[in-house]
């Protein structure tokens, strides 16, 4: 009886071994095939990059219109200057790619000219315009490869914006001869923060696998803030991680 029960336990340690070393055998299999799975995904994985962008911006302005004896005077100019750009990106294959930034548009400057006052003997005096446009970006980037070091590149998005003016007219804004009978004049804003959409063409030039420089054309539209369209021309140097 005791051998009977002995030869019983070897048995069922027997069979406890081979269901362990089976067991073994299909983690070590499926650890084999999950890595042949993995590891080309691992390979095509994308790369995180930072930039920073200088540039020249211009925009046809419409700032506050001015209403006399119910006749609106646009006050249009032209404003230009400086901006900047900072940004960090990722990408997820050669073609395409998110990005976010910050856009400093500071130093757009320009003129508004005086002009007649219709039905009155007035006139506008004009002066100085200036705009300030700020704010954070998201778009979607897409790259086109033409050569290993050349790829031309588009992109799209939005931008949470804010905008400031200081634009300033000289004393009275609105003069007259002789000064009498008084001249009623009206200013109406524009609104302070909008979301506007905007978009860019550009090209790359790869310098090593880490440094590269776009030249890039950007259009913002700026309709809400009623500046018409944003134009940018800028260049950036990336540096990818």
């Amino acid at each position: 009886m005791e051998g009977n029960a002995r030869r019983t336990c070897l048995l069922a340690l027997g069979g406890l071994t081979e269901v362990f070393v089976f067991a073994i055998r299909m983690a070590a299999s499926l650890t084999v095939f999950c890595s042949s799975l993995l590891l080309p995904a691992v390979s095509m994985a994308g790369e995180p990059y930072i930039g920073a962008a200088a540039g020249y911006s211009t925009a046809h302005f419409n700032n506050e219109d001015l209403l006399h004896g119910g006749t609106y005077y646009p006050l249009v100019s032209r404003v230009s200057g400086a901006s900047y750009r900072v940004f960090v990106g990722y990408s997820f294959s050669p073609y395409f790619g998110l990005e976010g930034g910050w856009l400093d548009a500071a130093h757009l400057r320009g003129k508004i000219a005086g002009f007649p006052i219709a039905s009155s003997q007035s006139s506008f005096e004009g002066g100085r315009n200036t705009a300030h446009i700020h704010g954070i970006s998201v778009d979607m980037v897409g790259t086109l490869p033409v050569t290993d070091q050349l790829s031309a590149f588009a992109r799209a998005g939005v931008l949470a914006s804010r905008r400031t003016s200081n634009t300033w007219y000289p004393v009275l804004y609105v003069t007259e001869d002789p000064p009498s009978p008084p001249v009623l004049v009206e200013f109406f804003s524009t609104p302070n923060r909008a979301n506007l959409f905007e978009f860019g063409l550009g090209v790359q030039y790869k310098v090593n696998s880490r440094w590269s420089f776009k030249s890039e054309w950007q259009r913002l539209d700026a309709s809400p803030y009623r500046m018409g369209n944003l134009d940018t021309f800028e260049l950036a140097a990336v540096y990818t991680f």
